[in-house]
């Protein structure tokens, strides 16, 4: 999903020898969410973005996992909104 990058699962495909037949390349999860949910496309997709998915589509796991590093940048956090501020010091409880 992010565009200029190799996204993971076409890394995890590779290391396999396993090529597929891609004929587009959607960037937006909605869009590809949609595709999805009227049997014109598969994805591979995160459980974070399928969590409240309200689409009708049906979600497999998938044997290896393909893990994903999340990072939260800021320079000063005392100019973040207020809701950003929450997330952060949330995140940081439940870290401990």
């Amino acid at each position: 999903m992010d565009e200029g990058v190799v996204p993971e699962p076409l890394m995890i495909f590779k290391q396999y020898n396993f090529e597929p037949d891609t004929q587009y390349r959607v960037y937006d999860p909605y869009a590809i969410m949609s595709m999805i949910e009227h049997g014109l496309a598969i994805s591979i997709l995160s459980k974070l973005l399928l969590h409240k998915c309200p689409l009708n589509i049906i979600t497999k796991s998938i044997s290896p996992s393909i893990i994903r590093t999340i990072t939260l940048t800021y320079k000063d956090k005392r100019v973040l909104p207020i809701a950003s501020r929450y997330f952060i010091e949330r995140y940081r409880e439940r870290e401990i």
